[in-house]
């Protein structure tokens, strides 16, 4: 083979390797562009999942807080229209007792308190 031969031979060898660094150059570019991108995507998946996992919890909250409420309020609504009952009756009561004619003045101050008692 002449040297004519042996040039030619290594620049066609030499402009293969510079196409296939070329090539694999855009390559890895590509490649470390998508591994970027899916990177981020990662962590907007994470964001995404904590602010989901954050707003179960709330709700969770507000799920036990109502029913706390709840709990509270009907032995509180009872009570309160119970003390209501008592305080007509109780009205009923001093109409037909004679708290004046009492000689016991405790016992006058016990029944005028009762009504503020039971407000």
């Amino acid at each position: 083979m002449s040297d004519d031969a042996y040039k030619k031979a290594y620049e066609r060898e030499k402009a293969s390797r510079m196409e296939a660094e070329a090539l694999l150059e855009d390559v890895s570019r590509e490649l470390y562009r998508k591994n970027h991108a899916l990177e981020r995507a990662n962590a907007d998946l994470k964001k995404n999942q904590q602010t989901l996992i954050q707003q179960e919890k709330m709700a969770s909250v507000g799920y036990l807080a109502s029913g706390i409420a709840h709990e509270i309020n009907n032995p509180l609504g009872y009570s309160l229209s119970n003390l209501s009952v008592l305080k007509d009756y109780f009205e009923e009561v001093l109409e037909k007792i004679d708290v004046q004619a009492s000689d016991d003045d405790a016992f006058k101050d016990t029944l005028e308190d009762i009504p503020d008692l039971i407000a």
